[in-house]
């Protein structure tokens, strides 16, 4: 029998495996929302290692792209191996830098270039494709502290599409719902939200007048499932839903499911002789006309259903959602009793 052996294992070194299967980190790089991906791994990147930042600026000039934010900036103090700290960050794909937008950025950029501001001095790094075309070189004084990101796509592994304006604002007034003390700012409109998901259910229902003036905001965790939900009832016509995973929309899935039965859950604690009798697959169509209901939760590691991250799969999500929203909203509806007199007075029957 012929003998049955497997190849030697390739090692991709530095950033080499991004620019080789650039579809594993960023998606789809045929329809431009690969680059949009890169960009917003890169903001939140950016995010996470700048907690003391109260903007992030986007700016668009043609192909370029230029980041900014005024946190601390990027360390650039020397590694072990002789190499600046910033250096080191957008040229390793692995091991203490796994899964930040750096590498990704740069391996997928024709060229980037990196201006720190720190310690009362401005320095400058230059990047093609992942590799280091600069030392770190000092470019002067500075008078204020943030890093600030220049890019071009490598459009030999995009193809060429514009960036799209209106998916950048969309995407930065999510990033705003989502950290409630920065400003995202897209060539020059500003998308600020302090109150979080609260904000984001008044600006979803600001087309109709809504029945009661501040909305209702719950939180909680459950078995580690960190949950945030807020709702505002309207006189609209349709339900109106925005549900996020971690620092994503998440349009479908697991969380939404829970939110519709926690929903229910508390209305049914609050008034079950007004909803007996009415089937799950109605209750919509019952509670949801007018209703504004937002949804985040924070797990540890996601499951999708799809490819492109678009549908929750996780029946433990489902349970969290369920149990906060109907203990939260419960809570809420029985300490306002006129607000619930006034949604039960909507239903028919």
């Amino acid at each position: 029998m012929e003998r049955f052996e497997c190849g030697p294992i390739k090692v991709l070194a530095g950033v080499e495996p991004a620019r080789k299967r650039p579809g594993m980190y960023v998606g789809d790089t045929a329809d431009g929302s690969g680059m949009h991906r890169m960009l917003w791994w890169l903001v939140q990147s950016m995010i996470d290692g700048d907690a003391s930042a109260t903007y992030v600026r986007v700016q668009v000039d043609g192909d370029e792209l230029t980041i900014e934010d005024d946190g601390p900036g990027l360390p650039i103090d020397t590694a072990p191996d002789g190499r600046p700290m910033v250096e080191i960050l957008f040229t390793t794909l692995h091991g203490m830098f796994a899964l930040t937008g750096y590498p990704v950025a740069s391996a997928l950029s024709a060229c980037l270039d990196v201006e720190v501001w720190r310690g009362g001095r401005r320095y400058r790094q230059r990047f093609e494709r992942g590799v280091a075309v600069t030392p770190l070189w000092e470019a002067g004084s500075a008078t204020r502290t943030g890093t600030r990101i220049r890019l071009v796509p490598d459009f030999t592994i995009f193809d060429r599409f514009p960036w799209d304006l209106r998916a950048l604002s969309r995407h930065a007034r999510d990033q705003a719902v989502l950290h409630p003390g920065l400003a995202f700012l897209v060539q020059g409109r500003a998308f600020r939200a302090p109150a979080g998901l609260a904000d984001h259910a008044r600006h979803l229902g600001r087309r109709h007048r809504a029945i009661h003036r501040d909305p209702l905001h719950v939180s909680g965790t459950r078995d580690g499932i960190g949950v945030d939900a807020a709702f505002l009832w309207t006189d609209g016509d349709r339900l109106r839903t925005a549900a996020f995973v971690n620092q994503d929309r998440v349009p479908t899935g697991s969380h939404r499911a829970g939110l519709h039965d926690g929903v229910r859950d508390a209305l049914e604690r609050l008034a079950p002789d007004r909803l007996r009798g009415v089937y799950p697959a109605a209750f919509r169509e019952v509670v949801a006309p007018g209703l504004v209901a937002l949804v985040r939760v924070e797990v540890d590691i996601a499951r999708y259903g799809d490819y492109r991250r678009r549908r929750l799969t996780m029946p433990e999500v489902r349970a969290a959602v369920r149990a906060v929203v109907a203990d939260g909203l419960a809570a809420a509806l029985d300490a306002d009793r006129a607000l619930l007199a006034r949604l039960l007075a909507r239903m028919p029957g």
